[in-house]
């Protein structure tokens, strides 16, 4: 079963702002940025369970990218994931966490 995908509003904006970043550090880096987090936000939405919750956040779960630094940090409430952010792995850990779902 495949779970509905919802992104916070930050979560969007995080994710256009990396793609873009990466495409200006080179042609075509920025879309295949967006192709590896589409892998992943399907990864999440076939299994959501199979991802480690984060530690200190009850419900929340943390999805690594493989090629590029960054995670998805997800919620999962009946058939719905909420995508809390596109957070890059080195940078102001845990800054999400006053998002809920929207």
């Amino acid at each position: 079963m495949s779970h509905e995908l919802r992104f916070h509003r930050a979560a969007r904006t995080e994710l256009r702002e990396a793609a873009n970043w990466y495409e200006g550090r080179g042609p075509g880096i920025g879309a295949e940025f967006v192709v590896e987090i589409g892998a992943c936000l399907a990864r999440i939405a076939n299994k959501p369970a199979v991802f480690p919750e984060v530690r200190g956040a009850p419900g929340v779960r943390r999805a690594l990218m493989r090629r590029f630094p960054y995670a998805v940090v997800f919620l999962v409430h009946e058939d719905v994931v909420t995508v809390l952010a596109v957070a890059h792995g080195r940078r102001r850990p845990l800054y999400w966490r006053t998002r809920g779902p929207r």
